[in-house]
């Protein structure tokens, strides 16, 4: 029992409803009273929900702590010296807080969209409510029979603002950015009067779960969420240790046992406030820019019951990687590198597990050593036409890199690989995506050769597999179109003023973690194709500054920003650099590229 592993509960949204935190496995053993909810990490994931892939997050260290809004009855102290708090909490450690502590409704709805918030907290009144109305209404069939119908009519759930006011799943879905974290304390023991209050002890878990099943499929990293009325005293306790764990660098789990350990000493014998946080997320999630104030990262070994459970821990690892330093990725590759050794031999079979370990190298930026699962993934009954996808995409990669590495013979190996793949998939079922994929193995081995005639029929391969995927009208459009625009002025083509536009009519319907960056990328194919050399050398100069501090912002700054993403951008505009026809194009595109990677003060 003392070498029990931290939990992760795979739920499905009825089981989130139960209470779990306060799992008692002492079985009779009166030496090992303390709760596991206490000694041990629990947290859980929704294995029905479809989690939003990559959003948009803040690119700020910026908070927004919503207390006690002003027109709602009855007073929550509690929840006002919560907010309070926290605020001042996290203010403290230099994020930018937006305070509404007893705000008007209107006031709160301002704030909400008013900024992109890395962190919410809110300390307020919740409403569940499934149905709030029944209806029983005669009606006349055939004109003879009288028949009562029964309608329902769903209700209103969310945070409390107002009378009839309320911030919901709606309200969020709304947000400009999706929040890294939001933890939402709606159970304050200043509880709601009359019916509200029948519903709330009827069925506890019904608010917390339902708000936790939406924040979690919009893509929220981290929910909190209270799945019962707490005392104020203690819910004081976890929520100002749990934040001071995450801002001190310590990963979800950890931060998750210490603010319930701490929690549980703040409780009499009979409260289990510190058990009725439930937390939704992934273990190893950490606030990229906090700093480890000098406490050095310890390893576990998870223990998993389940290929599925080792599967999304695989994924989540190479999500944790996003906005992640060099050095951080570092350690994540050598806990995948862990992982592998220890897959059950009956699951050594599963394909599912080797495409996983595949995106998650990927994802870090280890495209050599994302090859081998990819392959074994696909030589698996479990394999998907998507396997094969990344991996001829990954083949680019590493043929790209080969070149670079000085070896031309395994770079043309890889993309030949590469190639034959995708034009197999695109003979079996032509799309959008796969076009695209090939285009841009076109695209990286024209930058990979150090023949121009070959290049430039490589560049013009790659524009017409770019236009073949417009021409499919894809949801991503502006991707497929500003890859070739990029190919007209690699190939001296004049560009077309239309066709930029189109991007940015196609982005605006966007709001995933590459919008931003592919609005810099939009900027840059206008300098460059509108830059003719006449312009004055100060102006120029000043310019491509600015795109490339708008790159860094984007690169650098972002939590959703993956070291895959990252290289493409790199890669791209070094191509223009060192391959554009026209030079016009490549002392500008060096100028931006200079900027991009100088180092920062």
């Amino acid at each position: 029992f003392t070498s029990l592993p931290d939990l992760v509960l795979d739920l499905n949204p009825e089981a989130a409803r139960i209470p779990w935190e306060l799992l008692d496995m002492s079985n009779g053993d009166m030496e090992n009273r303390e709760p596991v909810g206490v000694r041990v990490s629990i947290l859980r994931t929704l294995s029905t929900v479809t989690r939003r892939e990559n959003p948009r997050r803040s690119n700020e260290r910026r908070a927004l702590v919503i207390g006690e809004p002003a027109d709602v009855t009855p007073a929550l102290p509690g929840a006002l010296a919560e907010a309070e708090t926290v605020a001042e909490l996290l203010a403290t450690r230099q994020l930018n807080v937006t305070s509404m502590v007893q705000a008007s409704p209107y006031d709160i709805l301002n704030a909400m969209y008013a900024a992109d918030y890395d962190i919410i907290h809110i300390a307020a009144h919740g409403d569940f409510t499934e149905v709030i109305k029944t209806e029983i209404t005669k009606i006349k069939v055939a004109n003879t029979v009288s028949k009562e119908e029964t309608s329902e009519r769903a209700g209103k759930s969310g945070v409390v603002l107002a009378d009839g006011i309320y911030l919901g799943s709606d309200e969020f879905a709304n947000l400009r950015a999706v929040p890294s974290i939001v933890f939402l304390n709606c159970c304050h023991l200043g509880k709601m009067e009359g019916e509200l209050s029948e519903v709330r002890l009827r069925q506890p878990g019904r608010f917390s779960a339902s708000l936790a099943e939406h924040l979690v499929e919009m893509g929220v990293g981290v929910v909190v969420v209270a799945g019962w009325a707490v005392s104020d005293g203690p819910a004081k306790v976890f929520a100002e240790s749990l934040y001071t764990e995450l801002l001190n660098g310590e990963d979800l789990s950890r931060a998750v046992q210490i603010a319930r350990e701490s929690t549980y000493d703040a409780c009499e014998a009979t409260d289990v406030t510190w058990g009725a946080f439930q937390i939704y997320g992934d273990p190893g999630f950490v606030l990229h820019w906090a700093g480890r104030r000098g406490r050095q990262r310890t390893s576990v070994t998870p223990v998993f019951v389940s290929p599925i459970e080792l599967t999304e821990y695989i994924s989540n690892t190479g999500v944790r990687g996003r906005g992640a330093s060099e050095q951080r990725r570092q350690e994540l590759y050598e806990e995948l590198r862990s992982l592998k050794q220890t897959i059950p031999s009956e699951w050594s079979e599963i394909g599912e597990i080797w495409d996983a370990f595949g995106g998650a190298y990927m994802a870090l930026g280890f495209y050599e050593e994302a090859i081998e699962p990819y392959k074994k993934a696909i030589a698996t009954s479990g394999a998907n036409l998507q396997t094969i996808e990344q991996l001829a995409s990954v083949e680019s990669r590493v043929g790209e890199k080969r070149f670079q590495e000085g070896d031309p013979d395994g770079s043309e190996t890889m993309f030949q690989s590469s190639c034959d793949r995708l034009k197999a998939l695109i003979a079996i079922a032509p799309s959008a995506e796969r076009h695209a994929l090939l285009g841009a193995t076109y695209k990286r081995h024209g930058f990979s050769t150090q023949e121009l005639p070959k290049r430039e029929q490589l560049f013009k391969d790659a524009k017409r597999s770019y236009d073949k995927a417009i021409k499919l009208n894809p949801p991503n459009l502006y991707y497929a179109l500003e890859n070739k625009i990029g190919l007209d002025l690699l190939l001296g083509i004049k560009v077309n003023k239309k066709d930029i536009e189109a991007v940015r009519i196609s982005v605006d319907t966007r709001n995933d973690n590459w919008r931003d960056t592919t609005l810099v990328n939009v900027g840059l194919l206008e300098f460059l194709a509108t830059h003719k050399g006449k312009d004055p050398e100060e102006q120029v100069k000043a310019r491509a500054q600015k795109i490339a501090e708008d790159y860094r912002q984007a690169l650098n700054t972002s939590t959703s920003i993956s070291a895959q993403e990252r290289d493409s951008v790199i890669a791209q505009v070094r191509g223009f650099a060192e391959h554009a026809k026209e030079e016009t194009v490549r002392t500008a595109a060096q100028q931006v590229l200079d900027g991009i990677l100088k180092p920062q003060a």
